[in-house]
């Protein structure tokens, strides 16, 4: 079976012709000796073209479903790759917007850039094709800030949608889209946004009871803002929770940062009149990380069920949560479904 392209000017020759199993007899080889073929050929094909790419995903689709059990991870390491890694190349090489795709003149020999790019919507990939934004020298930052604002454009006409929900609360929850916070880093965020003004206008004190409890997030760069926000809507600082991050192994997870690294999130809690909490908790807690940008952990919303009171609501959550009222809901369907 062959899975290589045609050999191009300028570029080594591709793979050979017969997979590993198919040119030698898989008696005659250990485990180990197999994985090493494997591992050979899938750098090989690791050339510097987006035929390259394409080549070397399939081989690596090849290699894992011909590897006897146990000898994939090692033939990507002795390849020079990481499982995650991998995976991309053969999610691209599976993609079927690139099987038919004019190669090296047009898209570019990067497999992160031609996976961002296949999550583009077919109109908007074929407006950048035509108008040559997606060409061989594209980049991923290029590919991701489209990709982003796309998301936001998307964030916004859903905003639009949205109106007040009537009611009092006991409890808030209040994750501000600060325009400041998605405007730092290189990676920007895929939700609209809002300056200070605008979040100092949110009217927060016509939603809350006048005992109640306030949850409002913040990053180390956000907290002078966060304190702002409090006293501005009436509710008085009285403690801050830390989120202590990790990665779903359990390890710390390492943000950015100048002079530390950010390792860590915080929440503001702010009370209006005299309420207590109902449970003691310790400020410090651990939770994983989700993939979904700004979500929040699971770990938190069961601290504030325990801690505080109903009825809950909830200002710019991610996604909905059992026993929370998100302040903002579509007029037309009248669902719970948070401004993002």
């Amino acid at each position: 079976m062959n899975f290589g392209a045609e050999p191009t000017s300028g570029t080594s020759p591709p793979a050979a012709a017969l997979s590993p199993t198919e040119s030698t007899s898989e008696n005659a080889l250990l485990p180990g000796a197999l994985a090493d073929l494997w591992a050979g050929r899938v750098r090989a094909s690791m050339r510097k073209t987006f035929t390259g790419v394409l080549e070397t995903g399939k081989i690596l689709i090849q290699a894992q479903a011909e590897l006897p059990h146990g000898q994939w991870l090692p033939m990507l390491k002795k390849a020079g790759l990481k499982p995650r890694t991998a995976q991309v190349w053969m999610a691209v090489a599976c993609n079927r917007r690139f099987a038919n795709a004019s190669p090296d003149s047009l898209l570019p020999p990067c497999v992160t850039t031609l996976n961002l790019i296949s999550r583009l919507p077919e109109d908007v990939y074929q407006g950048l094709l035509a108008d040559g934004t997606i060409n061989s020298t594209v980049t991923r930052t290029t590919i991701a800030g489209i990709i982003r604002r796309l998301a936001q454009e998307e964030d916004e006409k859903l905003i639009l949608s949205l109106v007040p929900v009537p009611g009092k609360f006991r409890t808030l929850v209040i994750d501000p889209p600060s325009e400041t916070l998605a405007n730092r880093g290189s990676r920007g965020c895929p939700y609209a946004t809002m300056n200070q003004r605008q979040l100092l206008d949110l009217p927060v004190p016509e939603w809350l009871l006048d005992e109640a409890h306030v949850y409002l997030w913040a990053t180390t760069g956000q907290l002078q803002n966060a304190f702002a926000l409090l006293e501005n809507w009436g509710i008085a600082f009285n403690e801050m929770l830390v989120w202590n991050k990790t990665w779903p192994n359990g390890q710390p997870r390492m943000g950015m940062g100048f002079n530390f690294r950010h390792t860590c999130e915080f929440v503001l809690f702010g009370v209006r009149g005299k309420l207590r909490t109902r449970q003691a908790f310790g400020t410090g807690f651990e939770a994983p990380v989700s993939r979904e940008h700004s979500e929040k952990p699971d770990e938190f919303y069961e601290i504030v069920r325990a801690a505080s009171y109903p009825p809950f609501g909830e200002l710019f959550g991610r996604k909905p949560r059992d026993g929370f009222t998100n302040l903002y809901q579509e007029t037309e369907q009248g669902i719970t479904k948070a401004a993002a």
